[in-house]
C-alpha cells in the first residue's frame, strides 16, 4: 500500500506544486514506498527522471545494476538502503542511483542546519547529497530538481550532531592540537 498512497498523493502534489516544471525526482529508499509512488506517477510525466540516493553500504546500487544479491556492509546512515531487498520497491520505476558516503550525508546535514536552519537527518543528507550531484551534471536552465526532507535532526543529536561521535566515526577529522596549545597546557600545571 505504502507505493501506492504515494503514487496517488505525493507525486501528483509534486507536479501540482512545481507547476509541472519539476523534471528530476531525488529520493532515497528504505522501504522503496516514497520513490516507487512519486516517482512511477512523476515519471509518467515525459520529462521527469526518477533518481535514488542509496547509502555506500547498502545492496540497492549493485542490485539495480546487475539483478543480483550481494553482500553489503556497515553504514551510519539510518533509515534508508539495506541489506535485505524490500518487496515494496519498484526498481523499474528509477532512471538512476547514486551513491552517497556517510560523511558527505551528514556533513551535508550539518550544512543544512547551520546555512540554512533545516533541521534533519541522514536520510536527507543522502537525498540533498545526491540531487546537486543532479543538479550540477543537469545542462537545462529550465530543469528543476525536487527532492524529499524525509526525517527530522531530534533524532539523531547524539549522533549526526555530536562532534564527539562523528570524529569516533572518522567523519569529522580529529582536531588538531597546536604547539602553542600543548606548550600552554604544558605550562598550566598539567603532568607531564
Amino acid at each position: 500500500m505504502n507505493p501506492e498512497v504515494h503514487y496517488r498523493t505525493t507525486g501528483p502534489e509534486l507536479w501540482q506544486q512545481t507547476s509541472g516544471k519539476i523534471t528530476h525526482f531525488v529520493c532515497a529508499p528504505g522501504t522503496g514506498g516514497t520513490v516507487s509512488g512519486a516517482g512511477g506517477s512523476s515519471r509518467e510525466e515525459p520529462r521527469v527522471r526518477v533518481i535514488a540516493g542509496d547509502p555506500a553500504g547498502s545492496i540497492y546500487t549493485e542490485y539495480a545494476r546487475t539483478r543480483q544479491k550481494t553482500e553489503g556492509h556497515p553504514y551510519k546512515v539510518e533509515g534508508i538502503g539495506g541489506d535485505k531487498l524490500p518487496t515494496s520497491l519498484h526498481w523499474d520505476v528509477i532512471d538512476e542511483w547514486i551513491t552517497v558516503s556517510d560523511k558527505d550525508a551528514m556533513l551535508m546535514v550539518r550544512r543544512l542546519a547551520k546555512e540554512e536552519a533545516l533541521f534533519a537527518g541522514g536520510s536527507t543528507g543522502v537525498n540533498v547529497v545526491a540531487a546537486l550531484d543532479v543538479a550540477r551534471r543537469v545542462n537545462d536552465p529550465q530543469a528543476m530538481v525536487v527532492t524529499v526532507l524525509a526525517d527530522t535532526g531530534e533524532r539523531y543529536l547524539s549522533k549526526v550532531f555530536n562532534d564527539e561521535w562523528l570524529r569516533e566515526n572518522q567523519i569529522l577529522d580529529a582536531e588538531r592540537v597546536s604547539v602553542g596549545a600543548l606548550l600552554e597546557a604544558r605550562n598550566s600545571g598539567a603532568p607531564r
